[in-house]
């Protein structure tokens, strides 16, 4: 029995200075994760990694890829698991394409975190890394322009019943779970299928957690007996789900201020942070990079936190002339 127990890596073992305040981290960077996951169904694990590299950067933790994708799992399963059970009756559901991602996208998500393990081990890993940050940051402008140049487009639900879309399913499960597991970050995938397909902002946050949910369960227990989970890191694991929670609840508040409009707006602003990220990673420019992701993360906050603040205050006079 012995022999189960999960053993620190060695080439984890000078990264934990101080696992106290790399708690408070991990914490502060899943609440951040947590909000507009809550809010909108994306953003948490790109939001997680971004404040985690920007922390490594002011000397507070040491950043290194696979562990940071090791304990983003946590996170992960507490945010998607919430929205699980505060969704569960949501009919706005799409119980067909989520279960069918599910089928497709969890073995592709393991295959993809087990491609990540070998190649780092082969030092190979940015020589992906970059190439794909450029494809999403070609991928964002031609978006941009095609939100651009289209208006508004009307959301409308995804039927399931066209093969079309049920062919176009499937190809966002593989890249998606290839994404998840050998980036840990599926944003392109999320990005792209919700833009293209127009699907409406409650379609998609109260089907996107299940499937997620699902691969990430699959995926934290292959790690467990690939023995990749840590004993001695517990309490990092304890207090990412404890911030993905926190950073939830708090997008589950705020999510009916937030129109399908706005909801392509988050969208078009978590895949430039996730091509900037990507770009920089493990080069002279890193420090540039990582500060222009924290630029667009902190304007994006900032945006979003006005156009609530503006719709509140617009909703004043309504409800005072109702009284009367």
């Amino acid at each position: 029995m012995g022999q189960m127990v999960p053993v620190l890596d060695p080439q984890f073992a000078a990264l934990s200075p101080n696992i106290g305040i790399e708690a408070c981290v991990v914490l502060f960077a899943w609440f951040l994760g947590g909000v507009p996951w809550g809010a909108v169904g994306i953003g948490g694990v790109i939001v997680f990694t971004l404040v985690y590299h920007i922390m490594a950067f002011l000397g507070f933790v040491a950043f290194d890829a696979v562990r940071v994708a090791i304990l983003s799992q946590a996170g992960v399963l507490a945010m998607t698991g919430l929205q699980v059970v505060a969704l569960r009756n949501s009919p706005a559901i799409n119980w067909r394409f989520t279960g069918l991602v599910a089928l497709v996208w969890t073995p592709f998500d393991i295959l993809g975190m087990w491609l990540l393990f070998r190649l780092t081990e082969g030092g190979y890993l940015t020589h992906f890394q970059h190439p794909l940050g450029a494809l999403i940051l070609l991928a964002f402008l031609a978006l941009l322009f095609k939100e651009v140049m289209s208006g508004e487009p009307q959301p409308q639900a995804f039927d399931m019943r066209n093969p079309m879309n049920v062919i176009g399913a499937v190809a966002f499960a593989v890249a998606g779970g290839l994404c998840a597991g050998f980036f840990s970050i599926p944003i392109v995938a999320f990005v792209v299928f919700s833009m293209i397909t127009n699907m409406p902002k409650e379609e998609w946050r109260a089907s996107v957690s299940p499937f997620y949910f699902t691969s990430t369960l699959c995926k934290v227990l292959w790690l467990f007996f690939m023995r990749k989970l840590l004993v001695a890191e517990a309490q990092l694991y304890l207090a990412g789900a404890f911030g993905a929670l926190l950073g939830v609840t708090l997008g589950n508040a705020v999510t009916g201020r937030v129109n399908d409009r706005a909801f392509r707006v988050i969208l078009l602003i978590f895949l430039l942070m996730g091509s900037l990220s990507m770009m920089g990673h493990a080069t002279v420019a890193e420090p540039f990079f990582a500060g222009a992701s924290a630029i667009v993360l902190m304007v994006g906050f900032g945006c979003v936190a006005v156009a609530l603040l503006n719709r509140c205050i617009a909703k004043k006079p309504d409800s005072k002339l109702d009284n009367r």
